[in-house]
């Protein structure tokens, strides 16, 4: 994951998981895209302290 600041925006590029073959969440009412699995604390700096981020990217899966 990159995390960048550029005038007035958070940039935050990460690649995905393989769309084909999505993980269950833990629950299994959702399939990951993408996740920090926590906060991971980034190079950015704001007021003198390192930026935090936290994602969770997922879709639904599908009712059976």
């Amino acid at each position: 994951m990159l995390v960048e600041i550029k005038g007035n925006k958070l940039i935050i590029t990460a690649d995905i998981n393989d769309l084909q073959k999505l993980p269950d969440s833990t629950t299994g009412k959702t399939l990951i895209v993408f996740s920090t699995h926590g906060n991971i604390p980034t190079a950015c700096i704001v007021n003198g302290k390192p930026l935090v981020v936290s994602i969770n990217a997922y879709v639904k899966k599908d009712k059976k």
